[in-house]
């Protein structure tokens, strides 16, 4: 299958694809049978407004949850389908009953909670309720309190079925839905409280990369759950040798030098394997395996010094090829650069640091996939400096009278003195006064 269809039916059916679609169709063909003629049988309506009891909210939010909103409106195809075959879809019915899915698709595709979706759910079916049954009262025989009645049953089987197959489907797709992705960055998931226990240092890393591509893709109007789950779970295949990564050394000899240069190449490497196999162990789905496989792309292993890194000293790739993947990746490696930096920034310098990170991912090709616009990266740049700004700030010298343990603030207070250094503040910057300083790796 080529590259464009492979972009059509993702933009109209979704991580899920058609096998959801069909998954989808059949689970509302089987709540619609039982309104329609098991429910249905148990009140004295006239066959065409039995209709009144099928929870078309629930189902419309189903497909908003499931797929991006042109394939949730698509489901109303096979809405129209089975009034149809029931009822030959005259214009009250469908009117009565696909107006209110179309709703929920619309909300369906802005519900970020389970909460506020069992909310939602309650709600838009008391309403869809009240329309219907005045809707189809002439063609029931003017009892519109009766439909009425009849329709608020459809609460209790359509918040069911909803829930259910919205399980059921997270489950046998390994679909990350918004629901699902708010879900997965909470402490109680399995894989952060691994990352918190045995790797504390990439949980601190992997938590302010997901903060930073979160402001990022709220800025330029990408999925910033995605971007969110992605920058929290990129990192999870270090859980396997945390030791052999700086962040969770806390100063203890580096491992590296204990092994040759090999082992540690395919131990740095590896992470990126073992994560997606971490990945499709807690069913994440093919998202999260794109943000692992995409967070380094195909770029050198920059543990290595330049002079000593060989040609195949390279990430396995493939690069990013969505905003969110773009988002992440800049975001790890932005996270990366600043912990090769003591002491707080001036303005100037977050700005250049900023610039050096997504310059050199240019440069290297790494975005040449990435639908990420001049334009964009211009915001992400701008949304980079603030959050920076705002997570490794300065701090008020304490007075003497205030100072813990008889220490009168330090290098990271404001007002400090900071030791004018030689070597590289961070990669890419080369101090005035050693123009030859060699770049300052991370990995």
């Amino acid at each position: 299958m080529n590259s464009p269809t492979k972009r059509i039916l993702s933009s109209v059916f979704g991580e899920g694809g058609i096998p959801l679609f069909i998954y989808s169709a059949l689970w509302m063909a089987g709540v619609f049978a039982l309104s329609v003629f098991v429910l249905g049988g148990a009140f004295p309506f006239a066959p065409e407004a039995r209709v009144v009891l099928f929870p078309s909210f629930a189902a419309g939010l189903l497909g908003g949850i499931f797929f991006p909103i042109w394939g949730g409106l698509a489901s109303l195809l096979a809405l129209v389908f089975l009034l149809l075959i029931h009822s030959g879809a005259t214009f009250v019915v469908v009117t009565a009953t696909a107006l209110p899915f179309a709703g929920g698709v619309v909300v369906g595709s802005r519900v970020s909670t389970r909460s506020s979706l069992a909310v939602f759910a309650v709600a838009g079916e008391t309403v869809r309720a009240l329309f219907a049954s005045i809707l189809l009262s002439p063609i029931a025989g003017g009892d519109s309190l009766a439909l009425f009645g009849g329709a608020l049953l459809s609460l209790l089987h359509g918040t069911g079925y909803l829930f259910v197959a919205l399980y059921l489907g997270e489950y046998l797709f390994s679909l990350m839905t918004r629901p699902r992705l708010s879900e997965v960055c909470s402490d109680g998931h399995p894989l952060v409280r691994e990352m918190k226990e045995r790797a504390m240092g990439t949980f601190v890393h992997a938590r302010n990369v997901s903060i930073l591509a979160e402001a990022a893709a709220r800025a330029i109007g990408a999925d910033f759950l995605l971007a969110r789950a992605g920058g929290f779970f990129h990192d999870v295949g270090k859980l396997w040798n945390p030791t052999f990564y700086g962040e969770n050394q806390r100063n203890q000899p580096n491992v590296h030098d204990t092994v040759t240069m090999d082992v540690s190449r395919s131990i740095i490497i590896a992470h990126i394997d073992e994560g997606v196999r971490r990945v499709r162990k807690h069913r994440l789905g093919k998202q999260m395996e794109g943000f692992v496989l995409t967070h380094h792309g195909d770029g050198p292993v920059y543990h290595f010094p330049e002079e000593k890194r060989k040609v195949r000293d390279r990430y396995p790739g493939p690069v990013p090829s969505t905003k969110e993947e773009g988002l992440v990746m800049l975001a790890d490696a932005l996270e990366a650069v600043t912990r090769c930096v003591s002491g707080p920034l001036s303005e100037e310098e977050l700005e250049e640091m900023v610039r050096y990170v997504i310059e050199r991912a240019k440069r290297d090709g790494q975005l040449r996939e990435c639908p990420l616009s001049e334009r964009e990266l211009d915001l992400v740049r701008e949304v980079f400096v603030d959050c920076l700004r705002n997570l490794y700030h300065g701090r008020v010298r304490y007075r003497s009278s205030d100072s813990y343990g008889g220490r009168k603030g330090d290098a990271h207070c404001v007002g400090a003195e900071r030791e004018e250094r030689k070597e590289a503040r961070y990669p890419g910057h080369k101090a005035d006064d050693s123009p030859d300083a060699p770049e300052s790796e991370y990995h």
